[in-house]
């Protein structure tokens, strides 16, 4: 399995997306590096395009988040009209994401209290030994 781990700042705001009837969110990730070139330093950012099925973590993907995610990636490319070549991307399947910019006390968004989800209650096994699980 490839993994990819990466530290940058969120692009924009996550988006909820749908296909094949599976929602997911998807983001973009910068990673800036910096070179000092002499007596110039020199700033170099890569963009990482990352969905994720974990829905729950969609508000808080906001543009300009220092964000940690981890997960499995694979190289692709797109046509750019203004520059008239195909640009190499890395897309990123996002399995960990953390947070890593400070909270901000007034400005911090809680997710609303309906959007969570309760836990079910456990269930009893009906003394069959578990054979009725569907997997």
């Amino acid at each position: 399995m490839q993994e990819i781990q990466i530290i940058g700042n969120v692009g924009k705001d996550a988006e909820i997306r749908e296909s094949n009837n599976t929602k997911f969110a998807t983001f973009s990730v910068g990673v800036t590096t910096r070179k000092k070139n002499g007596e110039n330093v020199v700033e170099k950012t890569n963009w990482f395009e990352c969905a994720t099925d974990n829905l729950k973590v969609a508000p808080f993907v906001k543009k300009g988040v220092k964000i940690f995610v981890r997960g499995s990636f694979r190289l692709d490319q797109y046509y750019s009209d203004s520059l008239g070549q195909w640009i190499p991307t890395i897309k990123v399947h996002a399995q960990n994401i953390e947070l890593l910019s400070p909270k901000k006390d007034d400005s911090t968004e809680q997710p609303p209290a309906a959007q969570s989800t309760p836990t079910p209650p456990p269930v009893e096994s009906a003394g069959n030994g578990g054979d009725d699980l569907p997997f």
